[in-house]
């Protein structure tokens, strides 16, 4: 039966091929690629094993709790691509998250608090309304990439695997959430004492949040509100609802897309219409909750992520036209990423005064400073995210090769960027206290840019040595508590 499938994706394989040079010499390329693709999906689908293959036919990404494997060398080295640049954003967020943490505007301490007396102005405050709009946008092109390929991983493995691979997956990422909401309770509670502006409540909405993965419950900026001890962990506390919900979304998308010869277009019209109303409704009203309600809630995180199936369903459904797309999109992305980085470097040492930190307007955080209406736009990022995704499948396999042999990257490292978005704010913490223990707050607030540059790395280093020593066995065990809860129900 496999053979007999077989021959069948390699005559319609042939059939395409022949249609797409009879109609245009310049597409056929893309269809023929397009086609290989199915067809290597198809074969993922109909091998038993690893071993069943020809080994020269298989590339494979190894870590301690999966292995991804690729029919085609091209598509193991877009997936390296795609864990290449979510490392160089994460590295941006990180920075953009540290430079956040380490100005004047946090702590913060309250309408009748003075933080003058606490904490001077920092050396890195010229960078701070910077550091905000960059991590507005790159969240967002955070969320679209990492749609488009959990959508590329799940609709090209078996059923019956589907399953096990989402639940390795939340597993390994709620084992992040937990160990890094407790360091955020302990050396966030210590460190809000010596600034004087611990608030009881701020415990209690952390614990909740690391226990459920839910960021929903920050609702208001004024600072005597609810607000999380590791604000900067929202991506990933929503990655982990995208991701189990990722089949589901598929699956209801394409209910969409066939309940009528021309509702193509209405999976479309469920992400983008929401998306445009949000944007512009947080521009218009400007002085409400609206942005800052809407910037880490997992409502609207997730319509960026099924914007990014929505872009694998073309593929998969209109490959002439998507791949005409991809490739006028990866000849603007050297435009587009120069026109975010002018828009970024335009606000460096802009004003972060303005209004008082209780009023509402367009803000990221609680402590953020406001933001210019036109830099407020949410849906912006989503930009950027498209065009580096057009970029990642229409590099040519030799570029490919030679950016990864010089650049040693695998699937475990996507592991790790996980767990550094949610070490950061904890080990800005920890770092703090350490040196102010040791020098002196007034030492620390002098070398704050030199923080900026050193916490991140010390970061990415912890989060690469817990992936690869204690983690794998706390997941076991864990594992091993979990089945034995159920057996003793069942």
């Amino acid at each position: 039966m496999n053979e007999q499938s077989k021959n069948e994706a390699s005559d319609a394989t042939r059939m395409l091929v022949h249609e797409a040079a009879t109609i245009d010499p310049e597409v056929a390329k893309w269809q023929t690629a397009d086609a290989r693709l199915q067809v290597s999906a198809e074969d993922a689908r109909l091998q038993v094993s690893a071993e069943d293959a020809p080994p020269e036919d298989i590339s494979a990404e190894d870590t301690h709790w999966i292995s991804l494997r690729f029919q085609l060398s091209k598509d193991a080295l877009r997936f390296r691509m795609f864990v290449l640049w979510m490392w160089a954003l994460v590295s941006a967020y990180a920075m953009a998250s540290c430079t956040m943490f380490l100005s004047s505007r946090y702590p913060v301490h309250g309408r009748h608090g003075n933080s003058t007396s606490l904490r001077r102005v920092s050396s890195v405050d010229a960078f701070v309304m910077t550091s905000h709009i960059l991590v507005i946008d790159i969240s967002s092109a955070i969320f679209v990439l990492t749609g488009f390929f959990a959508a590329y991983t799940v609709a090209n493995i078996a059923a019956r695997d589907r399953a096990e691979l989402c639940r390795t997956v939340v597993l390994y990422t709620v084992i992040d959430v937990w160990l890094c909401a407790g360091l955020a309770l302990l050396f966030g509670s210590i460190f809000h004492l010596s600034q004087h502006s611990f608030k009881p409540q701020d415990l209690l909405l952390t614990g909740i949040e690391g226990i459920t993965c839910v960021r929903v419950l920050e609702l208001r900026q004024d600072s005597e509100s609810w607000h999380s001890l590791n604000p900067s962990s929202w991506p990933v506390l929503c990655l982990v609802y995208c991701w189990m919900l990722t089949e589901f979304t598929m699956s209801n998308n394409e209910r969409l897309r066939r309940c009528h010869p021309s509702a193509a277009v209405l999976p479309w019209l469920n992400t983008l219409l929401p998306i445009t109303i949000i944007t512009f409704f947080a521009l218009v009203h400007d002085n409400s909750n609206i942005f800052f309600l809407n910037a880490s809630n997992l409502g609207y995180r997730m319509l960026e992520f099924n914007l990014g199936i929505c872009f694998y369903a073309a593929l998969q459904n209109h490959p002439l036209t998507f791949w005409k797309f991809a490739a006028v999109g990866n000849a603007l992305c050297p435009f587009v990423l120069a026109a975010f980085v002018c828009t970024w470097w335009a606000q460096l040492g802009a004003d972060i005064t303005g209004k008082e930190i209780d009023e509402s307007c367009i803000r990221m955080y609680y402590f953020s400073p406001c933001i210019r209406m036109h830099h407020g736009f949410l849906m912006r990022g989503c930009f950027l995210g498209i065009t580096v995704m057009c970029s990642i499948l229409c590099f040519s396999e030799d570029s490919m090769t030679r950016i990864c042999n010089v650049v040693s990257i695998n699937a475990h490292s996507l592991s790790a960027c996980v767990s550094a978005i949610l070490l950061t704010w904890p080990m800005c913490y920890m770092v703090h206290l350490l040196l102010q223990a040791n020098f002196g707050q007034d030492l620390v607030g002098d070398n704050a840019a030199l923080m900026v540059l050193a916490i991140p790395v010390i970061t990415f280093q912890g989060a690469l040595l817990w992936n690869d020593t204690c983690k794998p066995y706390v997941f076991e065990h864990t594992e091993m508590c979990i089945k034995r809860v159920f057996s003793f129900r069942t």
